[in-house]
This record gives C-alpha cells, structure tokens and sequence, in this order.
C-alpha cells in the first residue's frame, strides 16, 4: 500500500545454533557468555538474530559488559570502533571533529522518514551541506571542510557505506545501525517536547509539536524499530539513575502518544519502559484494552488479547488465567499463541503457585507451550520437571532434551525420574533423542520389547533400538515392517523407512523381498529403492517379462513390472525383449498390410 513500509521478521537462531556459533570463534569465554545469554530474558531474546549474537561477541571478546538493551549493545558497538586505535585520531581531526555521530544520525532520520534504507548520493550530499550550515550556526564545527569531505571520512572510516548498483546511493553496513541513529533522533527530538520541565505530560502530549511527532513517527511503521530501540534505552537510562526525572518523563510520554495511535504498538513499548513509565501509563492503557476486550466482534478481542499479552504485564493477569485454564484448547492456544513468548509477568509474582493450581491438561498445554514462553529455560525447565503429573514432566522433557544448550538445564534433564524418562522416551522417534541420553534411552527400548504387546510402541522401540545397533531388534522390527499397511507404509517412506532398512543391512534377503511386495502393490517406486534390492528372484523377471510381452500396460495397471526389470536387466533380458519388439513389429506391419 502507498505510504506504508513492508516489514519481515527473520527465522530466529535456536539455543543450539546460538551455542555453536560463539563456542567457535571464542571458546574460552563460551561458557561464561552463554550462561550471561540464557539467564538474562532480555540477552535471550536480543541474540536470537545473527546480526546481534556477532555484536554481542564482540563486545565480550573486548572484555567489556554487555548490555541488556538494542540500543546498548550498539552503542558499544560503535564506542569500541571510535576508540580504536586505528580510527580514533582519524575521527576526532577535521573533517569530522569527533561528530561522526551527528551527522549519521541526520541521514538515519532522513532514511528513515522516507521509508528506505538507502539515499541517492545527491540526496546524501545535499542534506549534509544542510547539516553543516545548522552546526556552522550553533558553533559546534569551523568552516574549512565540505560535505563531500565528511561523506569520504564516513565511507571510509565509520559505518556508512557507498552503493554503485543500479545507481551511485549511501546505505549503512546493517539496517539495525540506521535504526540505532534514528532512535537517536527520536530521543533528541522526544525530550524538546519536554523543554519545560513544569509542564504537565497531559498537557505536552496535547502541543503542536508533539501531534507532529505523533504523525510524522509513531504512526509511520518505518520508525517501529527505532521507537522500540528508544523505549528500551529510556528504560535503561532511568534504572542507571531513577532520580532522573526528564528520562522518565520522556519514557511516560512516549506511552502517552502511543496509546492513541496503536494500541497493541503501545503495549509492546510499555513492555520495554521503566517501571515509573509503566507506572505512569497503566491506567490509560489498561482502560482502552478492557474497552476492546468486552467488544462482542471477534477481531476485536483478538486485538486486545494480543496487546494483553504484549505489555507482559499482571495488569489483566485476571483475564489471561481464567483463559489459561480453561477446559477447551482453543482459548489457551489463542493465548499462548497471540505473542512470539508470553512472559511469565503476565501470570503475576506468583505464577508457579498459579500454574500449579490448574488441571492437569492445562499444565501439559503449558508444557508443551515451554519454547513459546518468556523466561530462562532453566527457571520453566525447574518448575516443569518437578510437577506431580509424570504427562507434563514427560512432555517437557521431549522438547527440552530437543533445544537445551544450557549447563543448568541440562543437570536437570540428566537427574529426571525414571518413570518420566521412559514415558518420554518410548514414543520418540531417535532423531530427537540426544546423545547424553542414548544408553538410557536403549534400556528404556528393550523394556518395551520385552513387556509391551502395544504395536507402535514395539516399533518406536525396535526403530530407535536397531539404528543404536541392536541386532536382536532386527526381527521385531521386520515383522512390524511385514504387517504394515498401505498407508502406514507410504507414510514412513516419507520419513524413516530408508534409514531403517539402510541399517537393516545384514538381512538384505528379507530387505529385497519386503521392497519389491511393497512396489508391486504400488506403495513404493522401484526407481526410488532400486539400490537396496539386491537381487531380483529368476522366477519373478519370469513372470513380469511374460507380462510385458503380453499385457498392455497402459490399459492395466500393473505397478512395478518396468522398474523391477530395469533393477534385474542383463544382457539375456535385453535379447529377448529385442525379440519380442521385432515380433510385435512384424505383426504390426501383416495387419497394416491386410488394410
């Protein structure tokens, strides 16, 4: 649509690829990071993206703190640049005097404002002359140097970059960069609102100036990103000094102008805002959500549901809990599902009390629901792996054993009781079995071969037992794979069955049989499973040579009759059906000729 500014969401790193990608480059402080990253929610989140977990580990590879926040992490990131020793002389002399961040600052917003993440150079040239001459005025740099002059130092020295294709244009190394200097923006054009430090926040939030603010940037998706950023970093300012009182008005009357605008836009800042903004906005907030939520049109509802569960905030905690715990499974979807990962604010101080007190199929759906929650792995995976139902316990572990990277969690999947660990285990394709887990997991399968007469427990068990090596598993599982129907067999052809009989190696015999009944029924094609039939019986190339001299089988159906020959041709096969070709040709030719 004109005037709107399309947005994707990239795939998120899991733990595992998180974990692999800093015990690579910096093995020494691996654990120490990643134990940073998975017990702080806010790291958590922040190094689910390639561009961040790279920052992050370059900020700790400096030896310095991390920051918790978009905002801190690249301003680091860009404090470590400008403090290199390569680059500090170069960008504290002319042409840029130490202002680099002015003036990319002035093209972020430019960018910004017209929805891209690029300037022509024209446009980069005419807006730095503009920049000049307002700081030439307020005495802030001399006149001896052009605007061309600091774009080359840019380029060359700092985080701007120069684009050729499909024309000569000005972009910034990553978009979260540009982003980063157009909250910078925000911030200084947030706090001229607040000039006056006696005025009201209902009566700034009323003015000109902050209307304008209101159209030009909260209501323009393009500024999202950076009014996120700005939430977050007047959080952060507020928790290092909470006497600060224009950060926390600047942060109170973000809020204020959201509300207005997008309700569920204004909840997600809410989420990231001090505790006296939160404060400050809660009433407001709480308000115009309610007003939606009782509204008999669904879309409505949904609308609030979603910026309910967006503040991460107790505020409607007596809405969310009675939806958590309802009997019906599409409420609690809708809840669970109505954000990326419902924090455990949501549910109040008391949540493991809270959580404890629902029925048992409501504590499973919570469960399963444990990588779509905010909040350490290690604190949900504490609180799950000890409740009383061994369902909950047994599904928590199948998906923890599945994503975890953490020491702590890991301790307590290795601790958990038997009862839990078989329960899990017996029904778990091997694939998601992890390896600290594989010697137990095989007593687990030979329990189940030798006490249960369940057909697809037998199976689950000889499967993940014969790819361990189990080679007294080998004729369960074959007489399971005998059994199995039609459809059965098709579906695990789409998943398992190669695997399977690939191991199945020993008994090539029984694997060539079982193959070609499966492809003359038409469950399997010969052309996909031709290297695991070994041989085709003299008998049988019998019969379907018989049968492709004398059947027409494009009238019938008869699956498999060319694909076993080609899997069984020799020089002697090909003859007789040159043969037979000449035969039918000659034939063909006679009845031609009577015409």
């Amino acid at each position: 649509m004109p005037g709107t500014t399309g947005r994707t969401r990239l795939k998120l790193l899991t733990r595992k690829q998180r974990a692999e990608y800093v015990s690579r480059p910096t093995p020494d402080i691996a654990t120490a990071l990643l134990s940073k990253l998975d017990h702080d929610p806010v790291l958590d989140e922040l190094t689910r993206t390639p561009f961040f977990l790279s920052r992050v580990v370059s900020i700790a590879a400096a030896g310095q703190d991390v920051p918790n926040t978009k905002m801190g992490v690249l301003r680091e990131v860009i404090r470590l640049l400008e403090n290199d020793p390569a680059y500090h002389a170069i960008l504290q002399s002319s042409p840029l005097h130490g202002e680099a961040g002015s003036f990319l600052t002035a093209i972020a917003a430019e960018m910004t404002s017209k929805g891209q993440t690029h300037l022509a150079e024209a446009e980069v040239r005419q807006l730095l002359i503009r920049t000049l001459r307002r700081m030439r005025d307020a005495d802030l740099i001399d006149g001896t140097f052009t605007g061309n002059q600091v774009l080359e130092a840019l380029t060359a020295r700092h985080v701007l970059e120069r684009m050729e294709y499909p024309h000569p244009a000005y972009q910034f190394e990553h978009q979260q960069l540009q982003e980063y200097y157009a909250a910078e923006f925000l911030k200084v054009q947030l706090r001229r609102l607040l000039a006056d430090p006696e005025l009201p926040l209902d009566q700034a939030a009323t003015t000109e100036a902050a209307r304008a603010f209101q159209k030009q940037h909260i209501n323009q998706s393009a500024w999202s990103e950076p009014l996120y950023m700005l939430a977050g970093d007047l959080a952060a300012d507020s928790t290092l000094d909470s006497t600060d009182r224009p950060v926390i008005r600047a942060g109170s009357l973000l809020l204020d102008l959201t509300i207005t605008i997008d309700l569920i836009f204004a909840a997600e800042l809410y989420s990231l805002s001090s505790a006296p903004a939160q404060e400050h906005a809660a009433g407001r907030l709480s308000a115009s959500i309610r007003g939606l939520w009782v509204s008999p049109e669904n879309h409505r509802r949904s609308y609030a549901l979603t910026a309910m569960t967006a503040t991460g905030s107790d505020l409607f905690r007596d809405e969310l809990i009675p939806l958590l715990k309802e009997s019906g499974n599409h409420a609690r979807f809708e809840v669970y599902r109505s954000t990326r990962a419902l924090r455990l604010s949501s549910l109040g101080p008391e949540w493991r009390h809270e959580v404890r007190s629902w029925d048992e199929e409501a504590r499973l759906h919570f469960a399963s629901a444990i990588l779509h929650i905010g909040a350490p792995l290690h604190e949900l995976a504490a609180f799950v792996l000890t409740d009383p139902s061994v369902k909950v316990r047994a599904r928590a572990f199948k998906d923890l054993m599945r994503v975890n990277t953490d020491a702590e969690t890991t301790k307590l999947l290795t601790e958990i009781d038997d009862e839990t660990f078989e329960t899990a285990i017996e029904g778990a394709p091997l694939r998601i079995v992890h390896s600290i887990f594989r010697s137990r997991a095989l007593e687990v399968y030979k329990k189940v071969l030798r006490d249960s007469s369940d057909p697809e427990k037998r199976y689950i068990a000889a499967a993940n037992a014969v790819l361990l090596g189990q080679a007294d598993a080998h004729s369960v599982l074959m007489e399971y794979l005998d059994g199995c129907s039609a459809e059965r067999m098709r579906a695990l052809a789409q998943r398992e069955l190669r695997l399977l009989l690939e191991t199945l190696s020993s008994d090539q015999a029984w694997r060539s049989t079982f193959l070609i009944r499966n492809v003359r029924a038409g469950v399997l094609a010969a052309a996909d499973w031709s290297a695991l039939i070994k041989t085709i019986d003299e008998d049988l190339k019998e019969e379907l040579l018989v049968r492709l001299e004398t059947e027409d089988l494009f009238e019938v159906r008869v699956p498999g009759v060319q694909g076993l020959l080609r899997i069984g041709a020799d020089a002697t096969l090909a003859g007789r059906i040159f043969r037979r070709m000449v035969t039918l040709h000659e034939s063909i030719q006679a009845a031609n000729a009577v015409r």
